[in-house]
Parts: C-alpha cells; structure tokens; sequence
C-alpha cells in the first residue's frame, strides 16, 4: 500500500537535484564483505535483476563506495530500480533489508531512491520493517543515517499487516538495544503510542514479563519519556489493560507457562501470537522468513554482522524478576508523578484514573491515597483502627494528608501514684505534641513504603517537635512534603526524608532562617532536591506578599550559586569531566494558604454537650422505626454459624451511592468494607475527595439508616460529583459519577444498591445517563437489587433516572410516621412502595467514640430509600440465617424439614419479583398506600428473641429466625 501524502516527502530525486546534492565517497562507510550464492527464477525479470544487483555487491564487482561505480550503477539500473517483483511485491529495498548488509549500498539506495522506503510488499511491510525483522544493522543504520526529523517519524509510523508500526517491530524482535533507542528518539509521541490490531502499543510490548532486563528498563524509560501517551491507552486483547496491567498478566502469564509447560518455546507462552510464527534459527529467525522469490528454493547464509540482537531469557531467574520489579515500579511512578501535573495534549491523570491504571476493577479496593484532613479533631487509637480496619494500601501512595488532630491516649496511672511520678521525672522539657506518630506508624504497618506527597496542617501555637516529625516520616520514601510547621530546620528534613524532591516552606520572616537555608549544611544536602515553595499567608496582605517575593529571589540567587560551587568542585576532583553528573539547579518558587488555625483546635461539640441537646430534642413518636429498633437490637444477638456454602460466607453487602460516608460515626465503625470516590471536583491539589468523607453529611445519613434497619450489612461506599444548582435548588449529581458508580458496585458483586437520588436528562448529559443506563442494566442482569428515590417534587411530569429507566427498579417514596403519602412524594399508586420519611432523626447521633452525626430531623423520600434497601437486606440476612439452620439441621438429623428454607428462596429473594412478593407478603396497610406495616411479622419474632416463653422456650435465637424466614418466603409469588 502506498501513502500518496507520505511519498510527497519521500519521492525520487530529479536529476537537477542529484546533479546539485555531493555525494561524495567519504559519506559511505567502509563494508565488511558478505559473500553468497543466489539462484533466481527466470519468470520475474525484475526479481532476477536485483539479484543479480545484490550478487556483484556481495562479490565486489560493483563497488559503491567510488564515484565512478555509482555512475556506471545508475545508468545501468536506475530504470528497474523503481520496479516490484511480482510475487512478493517488494522493491529492491526490501531485498537488500533482508539480504544485504553492505551500508554503502544501502546508504547510495535510499539516497538515491529513498521514496521507495514508503513502499510496502505483500505482507504490508515495509523495507525498514523487513531489515528490523531480519536485525539487519546495516540497513537501519543507513536509515538513521540518511533519514530524519519529520520524515523518520512519518517512516517509522508506517504499519505492517498487523497494524504494527516500527517501533513495535524493533521491540517485538528484540532490535539490537543502541538501534531501538536511536529508533525511538526519532518518534514523535502519536508514533510510540499507536495501537496495533490487538490494542498494544509499543510500551506494551516492551514491558512484557520476559523481555525483562537492564537494557530493556532503560528502553522503557526511553518510551516513557518520548511517548506517555501510551499509558493511556488499552489493550484489545486481551481487552481493556493498561500497560501496568499487561505486564502483570504477562508475569502471570509467564509463571503459570513456567509451571505447566516447561518443554514449551517460552515466547509462545509469554507473548501469545508470534508475528507470522516464524522459525527460530540459531536464536532469531531464519533468512527466507521474507523470500525473496517464494517460488524458488534457495539457501541463504546469515547476515552475521546483523547477528547483535537480545533475545528473551527463557528461565523464571531471579535477574528477570527483579528487573520486572524495576520495570514495574517505573511505570507505576512515572504514572502516579503525572497526576500531580496537567498537559492539554493528554487525557485527565488523577486518582481515579491511576487506580484504573494499576487496577482495572479494582475489585480488591485498593487505595492510593489516605486523607484525613476532614477527620475528627479529635480521636481515639481504637477508633481509628476500626473505623479503616477496612483499608487495602498500595506499597506507593499519591499523598497523605493529616488536618491537626489529638490523639486520646489511654488512661494513665492515677495521680500520685509510683508510676506517675515516675514518668513525670523521665519527662523532657523540650517534649511536644507527638500525635500523627501513631498515624504513620499505622500506614507502615498496613504496608506503605513510599509517598509522593504528604500534606500536614500542624498547629502554630505547640506544632509537632523535629524528633516527632522525623519519627513519623523517615522510615518512608517521601518526595513532596508540606508539613505547615513555621521555619522547618534543614536538620529535620535531611533526617526525616532525605529523599525529597520538592518542599514547602512556611518563613517566619526571620532572615537568618532564610541564610541557614542556602548553607552547604541546609537545604543543600538532599541531593534530590528541585523545586522549594516558600509559603505565605494572602489573608497577611501586600506587606507580606513582598516580603515573601524578595526572599524567594534571595532563595533562589543563593541556591543557585551554591549548586553552581557544587558542580565545579566535582569536575575539579573527578578527571573525565565528562562522566560526572551536575547537580539540577533547584527551582524556588511562592505558594498561598488562606488562614490557617493559630491555635490548637478543640471539639466544639463534646459528648457532655450533645448528650444535653439530645434530651432538649423531642422526638416523634414512628412505629415502623420503633419496632424496626426493637428487632434489629435482638437480631444483633444472633450469631452466625460456620458454614462451607461460600453464597452464605459473607454478609449481605449494600452499595451506598451519595456523597460519601463519614465512616468516624459510631453506629457505622466496621460496617464500611470498601469504596471508591468518582468526585474530580476536589480542589485541594491533591486528588479525589475521598468516599469516607461525606460532602454534606447526606450520604452518611443514609448509611445509618440502612444499618439502623440491618445492623449486620456491610456498606461498599461510591461517592458521587455533584455541582451546584444553577437555579438554587441545591446540588446536581453528575451522570456520569453515577455511572461509574454503579458500574463499581456491579463489580464488586454487592446485593443491594441505594441511590437516595434523582437525575433528569440535559442536552449536556446525554452520552453520561446512557452510559448510565448501561450500568444499570448491568446491575440488573447481576440479579442485583436496586432501589431509587422518588422525586420529592410531587407528581411524576418527566423522566428521572435511575428509577424511569427500568421498572425493576424500587421507586420509593416518603410516608408519614401514621403510613400514610408524605405530600412531595406524589402519588403512591406511582411508587413502588412508601417507607418513612418525614421527619426523621438518627436513632444515635454521638456515643461515646467517632464523630457526631446531624441530629436535626429530615424528610424526604431520600431517607425511605435507604430504609427500604435496609429493610432488603434485613430480609435477605434472616433468609440466609434461615437457609444456615436448615444445613445445621440436615447434618444433625440426616434429613431436611419440607418447609425448610432452602438456597432457591435466597435466590428468589435476590430478584426484583421475589423481594416485591416478600415486601407485600409483609403486609400492606389497608388504604393501599403502599406502606409495609413491619410490625405483622417482626414484634412476634422480637419478643420470642428478647424473653422466650410458652412453645419457644426451647428455641435458640437462630431457630427463631429461621421461622421468621420461612414465613417470608412463603410469601414469594410464582411468576
């Protein structure tokens, strides 16, 4: 195939432009002589000329290397050079990439006739992929040679049969290491980041498990550096890897081969389909791999001074495994650096994005961040530890972020006692606050080794001591720090992360601070050192903002010409200038705060004080909840017995899709297993604000909720983006967060999805609610159970998703504590059903741990959603409880009651259909307004729970469950 706006480039020379170019002798290179025999086919003409061409090259008859023979060369054959033979089509660049290695001839040729390397023979290649594909060296150091600037690149992109351009060829053959970077640096980014017809690119191929080595990282390296854009892009098959993820399947990949298929060709194994599947001959492939005439047999000797090429390892030895770890760690922190960086040629990097980048699902939650600068400010060691018990950590964290917090320490000795005064003399004077100690400590124990940015907001009036703050960073590898602590000692830093990169400085204004910055013994000694923000308070006015822009200009004077000493002084000492490494001049550069706490932040809402606002509090008498509380309570007893079904393992888990769940409440420590954040709005510099911090409190409201109804749930938390009304009617949910959203929890394999929310179709969102729908319609086929709110607007006038688009899907709406339409919900024969909603409190606001929760009443169908999906997963818990009492008794009695509750009802009860039947089966109120009167089938069980008496006196709490189960289920209707 030939590109007509590429030959514009690459086309044949005039002869007045031949006639003006030299083409002296000394431009071509001394050849080594390859000799061999050629037998040719007597029906191609042209194929039978270049033969005959390449035949009195390898026997010196025709020697290019002098003016006089390129003349005779071109009067004789210049008329068939532009020829194709007639089979192959290839051009008499292609047989010489693949039998020639004379650089002189190669180098006259593409001068000469360089339009043909465009050209491209049967199989789609071009001559510079058949050279790559043969490691013919001559050939492509002709065409570094006599190729550059934007035609290389244009050459290089050039794709074979297989969408592979010439990079991926160098990559795939394993190019000799010196070629294939030289290859690379004439690339532009679109070239090294293309796709071939299974979605790779060439960093895909190049961090492959097998290829790993010394030289192979630095090639990586090479390709990040010139082409990033790859790491945007995904694989088609296998479908949907990023290129961290295609190497660790190839790891995988490479490790199950090593076990079961030893015998093997390890690059069948680990690379999957072998371009043409050539045959491998001395260690690369054989010479009639590209014929140059298929209909004739020949035999062709190796071009041995093409011979140079790396070939993979075929052992599982412990130098490919830990250069893959190099190869890995390098993508991953290329990747990770980038998040903190914005290019307009690229798509969006940020935490979201990373975590699709090394995790794909991430189906195992893991967590690239820890941001605690909206935590309580004050909080216990064992609260803490409940509260993210939950968390899974990368070894590498994008940022760490700590508002000031005080640890409550245990109780100590008593006053007086021996102990007391004991610690009280071993108390140094200069000892502060010691606090974020314990936090760091508990990031390490949970397996973080390195952080690209911490961010503390120590306090001004008593901030952490230098051994506190040494203590919490120095066993980490740190390469940002912001720790807002005034006139930070160049001791401290080098002792604490030495490591660093970039450091934000607070300057109390004292001059001497700034000139025991820039000694030899300051900021000098962290050798990675780059970029110093020196930090000012704007809310300090104009006076500070110049004072501050002088003493970055005397930061950066010093720095300089102390960086500059640095390097002379290493070129004095080391002979080879050449070999030593200068140091990088260090950036200084100004950053803002607004105003930042002066003094040491107390609780403004102590459990003393609130327990006093919740007596004044007068709460409405609800039934439902009422008796909801009084069963929940006794259920909370009943244990759960071992038991080898896997469905019946694990809790019944609840997705909770809002504005995050501030996991510090009490009544929801250890409730939250999981999470993930698809809120971008976060403006803090640093990334995605986190699924366990709620926004506005919402979210967090209808995760007590719904434990308050199933206190054994386990909450799998997504946090949506939501923006400001336009017309002052409060916050907007993005569509497309609510997309992904979904999309999460369809993938971790929840039961019950709750989405206390409604979004209306815009001209704007469209491709985001179908991506919606989609989403929903995968819940849907995941047999998952999905409620959604009405819209408190009154009657239903338009389409709202999610619950319009599917009528699977529980449309709840809000009743009055006597079960009847609360007003805004509309009409109830266009619900689903109505749960209570109006004005409604959190059973417990404060305990005594963890932070208090909105104590105010609320109304609203958002609250009846999260009962209802509470009251789901209360079903499905009793049912599961009941089907475990039902294998207890089968193993004790060798037989199963008829009525025993069995995994077909649990399964019903997982449908849409079945969990209706149950709801209704419940018992709905008289006047038809779609409440559930709870209190039919739950006080009974309640009581018998709380005080057994008369029949169920010998019943265990479990057998009672199982009762209660069996009359759910007994309501599931035959569809």
């Amino acid at each position: 195939m030939i590109f007509k706006e590429s030959l514009k480039i690459f086309r044949e020379a005039t002869p007045s432009e031949t006639a003006n170019k030299t083409d002296l002798d000394l431009d071509y290179d001394v050849d080594d002589s390859i000799n061999y025999a050629v037998q040719t086919s007597p029906k191609d003409k042209v194929q039978a000329t270049f033969d005959e061409i390449i035949t009195k090259i390898c026997n010196k008859t025709l020697d290019l290397r002098n003016g006089n023979s390129r003349a005779v060369f071109l009067a004789d054959y210049s008329h068939v050079l532009d020829e194709r033979t007639r089979v192959d089509r290839q051009t008499f660049l292609h047989i010489a990439a693949s039998r020639l290695a004379h650089s002189t001839a190669i180098r006259f040729a593409v001068r000469k006739k360089g339009h043909l390397l465009q050209y491209k023979d049967v199989n789609e290649k071009t001559p510079l992929h058949v050279a790559i594909a043969y490691g013919n060296l001559a050939f492509v150091d002709a065409i570094l040679k006599e190729v550059n600037g934007a035609e290389m690149d244009i050459l290089l992109r050039q794709t074979s049969e297989n969408g592979r351009n010439c990079i991926h060829a160098a990559i795939h053959h394993f190019l000799d290491h010196s070629y294939a970077l030289k290859l690379i640096e004439g690339a532009s980014n679109t070239t090294l980041s293309a796709r071939d017809k299974n979605g790779l690119t060439p960093l895909h191929l190049a961090v492959e498990y097998h290829r790993s080595s010394a030289s192979q990282l630095s090639l990586v390296k090479a390709l990040i550096a010139r082409g990033d854009a790859a790491l945007d892009q995904f694989t088609i098959d296998p479908p949907g890897l990023s290129v961290y993820e295609y190497h660790r399947y190839t790891r995988e990949k490479a490790h199950v081969g090593h076990q079961e298929a030893k015998a093997e060709s390890p690059l069948e194994i680990l690379a999957g389909k072998i371009e043409d599947q050539s045959t491998l001959v001395g260690g690369r492939r054989a010479l009639d791999e590209l014929p140059v005439n298929q209909t004739t047999a020949r035999k062709q000797q190796p071009l041995e001074k093409c011979d140079q090429r790396q070939e993979p390892k075929t052992d599982m030895s412990p130098e490919i495994h830990l250069y893959a770890d190099s190869i890995q760690q390098e993508i991953k922190l290329y990747y990770l650096r980038s998040t903190f960086e914005s290019a307009p040629e690229r798509n969006i990097r940020d935490q979201l994005s990373a975590t699709r980048f090394l995790y794909g699902a991430n189906i195992q939650n893991v967590n690239l961040s820890f941001d605690f600068s909206q935590g309580p400010l004050t909080i216990s060691q064992e609260s803490f530890e409940d509260s993210y018990r939950h968390m899974v950590f990368d070894e590498v964290l994008r940022y760490v972020s700590f508002r000031p917090v005080l640890l409550q320490k245990p109780p100590g000795p008593a006053p007086g006692s021996r102990l007391a005064k004991k610690l009280a003399q071993t108390m140094k004077e200069d000892q502060g606050p010691n606090d974020l100690v314990f936090f760091f400590n508990w990031l390490y124990r949970r397996n973080v080794r390195h952080i690209l940015k911490v961010v503390v907001h120590d306090t001004e009036d008593v901030p952490h001591t230098d051994k506190a703050i040494t203590d919490c960073l120095s066993k980490f590898e740190i390469e940002t720090l912001s720790w807002r602590k005034a006139d930070m000692s160049s001791q401290t830093l080098f002792n604490a992360c030495r490591g660093l990169k970039e450091v934000y400085l607070r300057w109390s204004g004292d001059p001497s601070i700034l000139k025991a910055w820039t000694e030899q013994d300051g900021l000098l000694r962290l050798e990675k050192l780059e970029r110093v923000y020196l930090v000012w308070n704007k809310e300090k006015g104009p006076e500070a903002f110049h004072k501050v822009t002088s003493a970055v200009e005397y930061l950066q004077s010093r720095l300089n010409q102390a960086v500059e000493e640095i390097n002379a002084a290493r070129r004095t000492i080391t002979k080879n200038s050449s070999l030593v490494e200068p140091r990088k001049p260090i950036l200084v550069r100004q950053s803002e705060i607004g105003v930042s706490t002066s003094k040491r932040l107390k609780d403004t809402a102590s459990p003393a004080n609130m327990s006093v606002d919740l007596r004044k509090r007068r709460i409405q008498p609800n039934r439902w909840l009422g008796c909801i509380d009084r069963f929940a309570d006794e259920l909370q007893n009943v244990k759960v017995p071992a038991t080898d079904t896997l469905v019946l393992k694990e809790n019944i888990k609840v997705a909770v899709i809002d504005d995050g769940v501030d996991i510090h409440i009490e009544s929801l420590q250890g409730k939250v297993i999981g999470g993930e954040s698809f809120d971008r709005t976060y403006l803090d510099g640093n990334g995605t604000s986190p699924y366990y911090i709620s926004g506005g409190g919402h979210g967090t409201m209808m995760a007590d909720m719904i434990c308050r109804v199933c206190p054994t749930a386990r909450l799998y938390v997504c946090k949506l983006e939501m923006h400001p009304d336009p017309d002052g009617g409060g916050r907007q949910i993005s569509a497309e967060s609510a997309a992904l959203a979904v999309m999460a929890a369809v993938r971790q394999k929840v039961d019950i999805i709750s989405m206390s929310w409604t979004i209306q179709q815009t001209d704007d969102n469209q491709s985001s609610i179908t991506a919606l729908q989609d989403a929903i319609r995968a819940a849907l086929d995941a047999k998952i159970l999905l409620f959604g709110a009405a819209s408190d607007k009154g009657a239903v006038a338009e389409i709202e998703y999610p619950c319009s688009f599917d009528r699977r899907i529980f449309r709840i709406g809000a009743s009055t504590a006597d079960g009847r339409v609360y007003g805004p919900s509309g009409n109830p024969q266009h619900l689903s059903f109505i749960f209570p909603g109006h004005k409604i409190s959190p059973r417990s606001p404060y305990l005594e741990k963890g932070l208090p929760i909105d104590s105010e009443e609320k109304s609203g169908s958002s609250i009846s959603t999260a009962l209802a999906a509470g009251l789901a997963a209360l079903v499905l818990h009793c049912i599961r409880l009941g089907v475990i009492q039902a294998e207890m008794e089968t193993e004790l009695t060798g037989r199963c009651s008829s009525t025993a509750v069995r995994l077909s009802d649990m399964e019903k009860a997982r449908d849409f259909y079945g969990m209706r039947s149950i709801f209704r089966g419940i018992g709905l109120n008289e006047d038809n307004q779609r409440f559930i009167e709870v209190w039919k089938r739950l006080d009974g069980p309640a009581r018998r729970l709380r005080s057994p008496s008369g029949k169920s006196v010998d019943m265990t709490g479990l057998e009672i469950i199982a009762g209660l189960a069996r009359d759910l289920v007994s309501g599931i209707a035959d569809r």
